[in-house]
């Protein structure tokens, strides 16, 4: 047996020596704003640790990793905001200053980094604010209410306009602008459109636009599938009142809820797409949600 075994491991190492190499499942890990702090959770949805931040009058919203760690956007009671960058030890290192307000709405405040990473927007109850990495202040470059953005591989822009999903340039210009869905698999009840529009993300594997919405009588709690940035319904399930989405390193759909723990979701990549709610975070609620790979395991 032993002989065996190493005869496996001399022929894997040829083959790493090679350049052949397998493929391994990432390690990823969750993460959630709450109040003033930012919760971590391990891949099975655990609590793992707690990075309070500095500022009690300020609430933590959006989140994302870049460059130097860990971006929050924070929104006093007063609705001024900020954006502010912690290191792993939650502590403190760059702030960027913004004009825009997050107040009256419970997704705005969103954030967003360009494929370069070199630029990161956030979406705010005025308008879209696009900030360069190596600056200090954020400009606001659509002047519409938000309720979320994304950025597509190419660098244009998804925003969440309450009754639209709106594609913009990477400097702000409309392109295209869904309202009124089309329904040809039948999903959804006759006529639907977006309404109470919470959260937008792209997925450049299926090309997909995940779309969550409040909705109304017979069309709440919406979790939709959109055939690229088309108007076209692919797929669709509820959650209660979701809110912004995460593609995780591993492929699949982290959603924030306003009232419950956030949920994990599969996908498939068909026509009609279907959801599996296959876990959730250990947390009560949280709206803001995102995730990165931290090792690959060995």
């Amino acid at each position: 047996m032993k002989a065996i075994a190493k005869l496996i491991s001399a022929s894997l190492l040829g083959l790493a020596l090679s350049g052949i190499t397998f493929a391994q499942t990432p390690v990823v890990e969750y993460y959630a704003s709450r109040g003033n702090a930012i919760d971590q959770y391990s891949t099975s949805g655990a609590l793992e640790r707690t990075y309070p931040l500095t500022g009690a009058d300020s609430a933590a919203k959006g989140i994302a990793f870049g460059p130097g760690g860990m971006y929050v956007v924070r929104s006093s009671v007063w609705g001024t905001s900020r954006v502010e960058v912690f290191n792993e030890a939650s502590t403190l290192i760059r702030t960027y200053s913004m004009a825009g307000q997050m107040s009256g709405l419970v997704t705005s405040g969103n954030l967003r980094f360009a494929p370069d990473k070199k630029t990161f927007y956030v979406s705010a109850l005025d308008g879209v604010y696009r900030f360069p990495v190596s600056g200090t202040a954020g400009e606001k470059i659509i002047d519409v209410s938000s309720t979320d953005v994304a950025v597509m591989p190419n660098g244009e822009l998804l925003v969440a306009e309450n009754y639209s999903i709106s594609r913009y340039s990477a400097d702000g210009k409309p392109l295209s602008s869904v309202t009124t869905l089309s329904d040809p698999h039948r999903l959804a009840p006759p006529g639907a459109w977006l309404v109470n529009v919470r959260g937008v993300t792209y997925d450049p594997r299926s090309d997909t636009t995940f779309v969550t919405m409040l909705g109304y009588s017979d069309f709440y709690f919406q979790l939709i599938a959109l055939e690229g940035t088309s108007n076209v319904i692919k797929g669709r399930t509820q959650f209660g009142y979701a809110n912004t989405m995460n593609l995780t390193p591993d492929g699949k759909l982290l959603v924030g809820s306003w009232t419950q723990s956030p949920g994990m979701f599969s996908f498939t990549n068909t026509v009609p797409m279907t959801f599996t709610q296959i876990g959730s975070l250990q947390a009560p609620n949280a709206s803001f949600v995102t995730s990165k790979r931290w090792r690959t395991p060995k």
